[in-house]
């Protein structure tokens, strides 16, 4: 990216952040014109952290705290929280991963009265026998339904072969054994060490400003100084060798799953630069823009959602490649060939600029949407880093450094294989009618990019996986999306279906019809994958068209594209491989390639 873009880039991003005396740390993204505000108030809290010491004393938690925890926390001695949230209107979620745990709802109206249930349920825990043991009950069933997934069976049992000790190891939700010791004591334990200010951000993107966010945390005591608890997370030394070089399990799947995960050194908790480079190089290898993506999906041997991530947690960093194929061991000896090609020619650098300019492009995209832009800054306040930084760490890296990486990750000696193979009990058909629905599920749509909403069911518990997405979720209407429990395994290469099954074209070209800010997501996706859209304004209200000028024409600045204005409230809207021939305004609509 040109310097110019960059620091443009970093300016728009500059969101206002402030450390309360208490110690929380609060970031905030007014949006003027939004008619909804998205808050996140999240703890670096997660399923990795059983063992600490408190003020001296030493702690031993068992497996699914963290987890058992976030869903205790909408309970007080008032009611459940979610009834009170239904007063309010606002949507309300929360969701558990390996290193945080996060409470969040979008609101359009009586944003007062949602912050004072957000900030009240997580400040005032309350715990007793009683309650304890009916959420023993509810989560040891929510259990049972996520060990029928295959798809974190295969993550699960790629950590225990890769990791002796390390608590990834268990599963984010414990065990029914393993919650079934859990105490009021236990609990308020973990937010004593966890829940305290200092350890917490509070994220708020949309309708709103940092005088009112500051003036809810006043109504809650935290612009009071508090004492910093004295916390030290205990971790047992893990080897670098292997648990097991290979694992196999049978499931009622109809086609194998397999992973490949390999065992990295951990990386120190300031170092989000290595981490970036690990997954702009993986999207190199196995991104949708590499040439053994296109291999492997032109050819059929594997499915879309064949992808790699990079995960990094204290005292973990790992890579792992996932997916479904006929021939699995034919696409693992495909891959290995790939890292050891990759590593002895270098990155190719032209597919390394795309990725890179990729990433760019999500968080340009993030930028307008309340969801995602509160999320993007909670994740990097969490990882102590604003968005801005991270851009500027992202524009730091070559593909010089992307060779280097190579040098010393994705070892075969510290490589282990899961399989899960069918059982012979599925349904054909019934497997290729849950993969059409997960498909649609993953596409965005014009009228609604976010695509399906997730929903919580009525009681404010959510669903496994398998089950969070709904035929009736077709409406306009945003809904707040869950994020997995497991959410911080993803960070993906993964392309849209869509993409793959366009990438038979040279070129694809698209008319859009814009009718508000929020398809502007879908557009730079389009731009991402080298194409061009012409866009038509006429149906956008007059007050929101100038942003959704201002938006695609920074993303398209940003990604070396170009936006040109063709006719009242038309624009063309062209990547950097397309060249714009001007003669006049029909001729302006028609590419040629370089």
């Amino acid at each position: 990216m040109p310097q110019n873009n960059q620091t443009l880039l970093e300016k728009t991003v500059a969101d206002q952040w402030q450390t309360l005396p208490s110690g929380l740390t609060v970031i905030v993204r007014p949006m003027p014109g939004y008619s909804s505000t998205h808050v996140i108030f999240a703890t670096r809290f997660g399923s990795i952290d059983r063992d600490f010491r408190l003020d001296g004393k030493e702690v031993h938690l068992p497996a699914g705290v963290a987890h058992f925890l976030e869903h205790k926390m909408f309970e007080d001695q008032d009611g459940d929280a979610f009834a009170k949230y239904a007063k309010t209107g606002a949507n309300a979620n929360a969701f558990t991963s390996f290193d945080r745990t996060c409470y969040l709802f979008t609101a359009t109206q009586q944003l007062d009265e949602s912050l004072d249930v957000l900030l009240g349920m997580v400040t005032h825990p309350y715990f007793t026998e009683q309650t304890i043991a009916k959420e023993q009950g509810i989560i040891g069933q929510e259990i049972k339904m996520y060990d029928d997934s295959p798809d974190w069976r295969l993550i699960t049992g790629l950590f225990e072969c890769l990791y002796h000790s390390h608590p990834i190891r268990s599963d984010i939700a414990g065990t029914v054994e393993s919650i079934a010791e859990i105490t009021p004591a236990m609990l308020y334990d973990s937010c004593k060490a966890f829940y305290a200010p200092g350890n917490m951000v509070l994220a708020a993107a949309g309708n709103t400003t940092m005088e009112q966010i500051l003036a809810a945390c006043k109504r809650h005591g935290l612009m009071e100084p508090r004492p910093a608890e004295k916390v030290q997370r205990l971790w047992a030394t893990e080897p670098m060798t292997l648990a097991a070089t290979e694992k196999t399990l049978t499931m009622p799947v109809s086609k194998p799953c397999f992973g490949v995960g390999f065992k990295e050194e951990p990386l120190p908790a300031d170092d989000l630069r290595t981490e970036a480079l690990y997954d702009l190089v993986l999207s190199c290898i196995v991104g949708g823009m590499s040439p053994l993506y296109r291999r492997l999906y032109d050819e059929g041997l594997v499915n879309p959602g064949f992808g790699g991530e990079v995960l990094r947690v204290d005292g973990c960093c790992c890579i792992l490649f996932t997916g479904e194929s006929d021939v699995p061991d034919t696409v693992r000896q495909l891959l290995l060939d790939e890292i050891a090609r990759v590593r002895a020619a270098g990155v190719d650098r032209e597919v390394f600029t795309l990725c890179k300019n990729e990433k760019y492009g999500q968080l340009i995209e993030n930028l307008e949407n309340v969801e995602d832009s509160a999320s993007q800054m909670a994740d990097f306040a969490l990882s102590g880093q604003t968005v801005a930084q991270q851009i500027s760490m992202l524009a730091g890296l070559t593909a010089e450094d992307a060779d280097a990486a190579l040098q010393h990750i994705l070892c075969t000696d510290r490589m282990a294989t899961m399989y899960i193979l069918p059982d012979g009990t599925a349904q054909a058909a019934e497997e290729d009618e849950e993969e059409e629905e997960d498909a649609r599920s993953l596409r965005f749509s014009l009228n609604n990019p976010f695509g399906k909403g997730k929903k919580q069911t009525a009681s404010g518990k959510r669903k496994p996986a398998a089950e969070e997405y709904d035929e009736d979720e077709e409406e306009d209407q945003p809904q707040v999306r869950r994020q997995s429990r497991h959410s911080n395994v993803i960070h993906d290469s993964r392309i849209d279906p869509r993409a793959a099954q366009e990438a038979q074209y040279t070129h694809c070209e698209r008319i859009v019809n814009v009718r508000q800010i929020e398809e502007c997501r879908e557009i730079i996706k389009y731009l991402l994958r080298g194409e061009s859209v012409l866009l038509n304004l006429e149906n956008i209200d007059p007050k929101d068209c100038g942003r959704v000028v201002d938006l695609l024409s920074g993303a398209a600045f940003a990604l070396q594209g170009r936006m040109l204005k063709v006719a009242h409230l038309s624009y063309l809207l062209a990547p950097e491989n397309v060249e714009v021939i001007e003669e006049d305004v029909y001729a302006a609509s028609r590419m040629r390639y370089r």
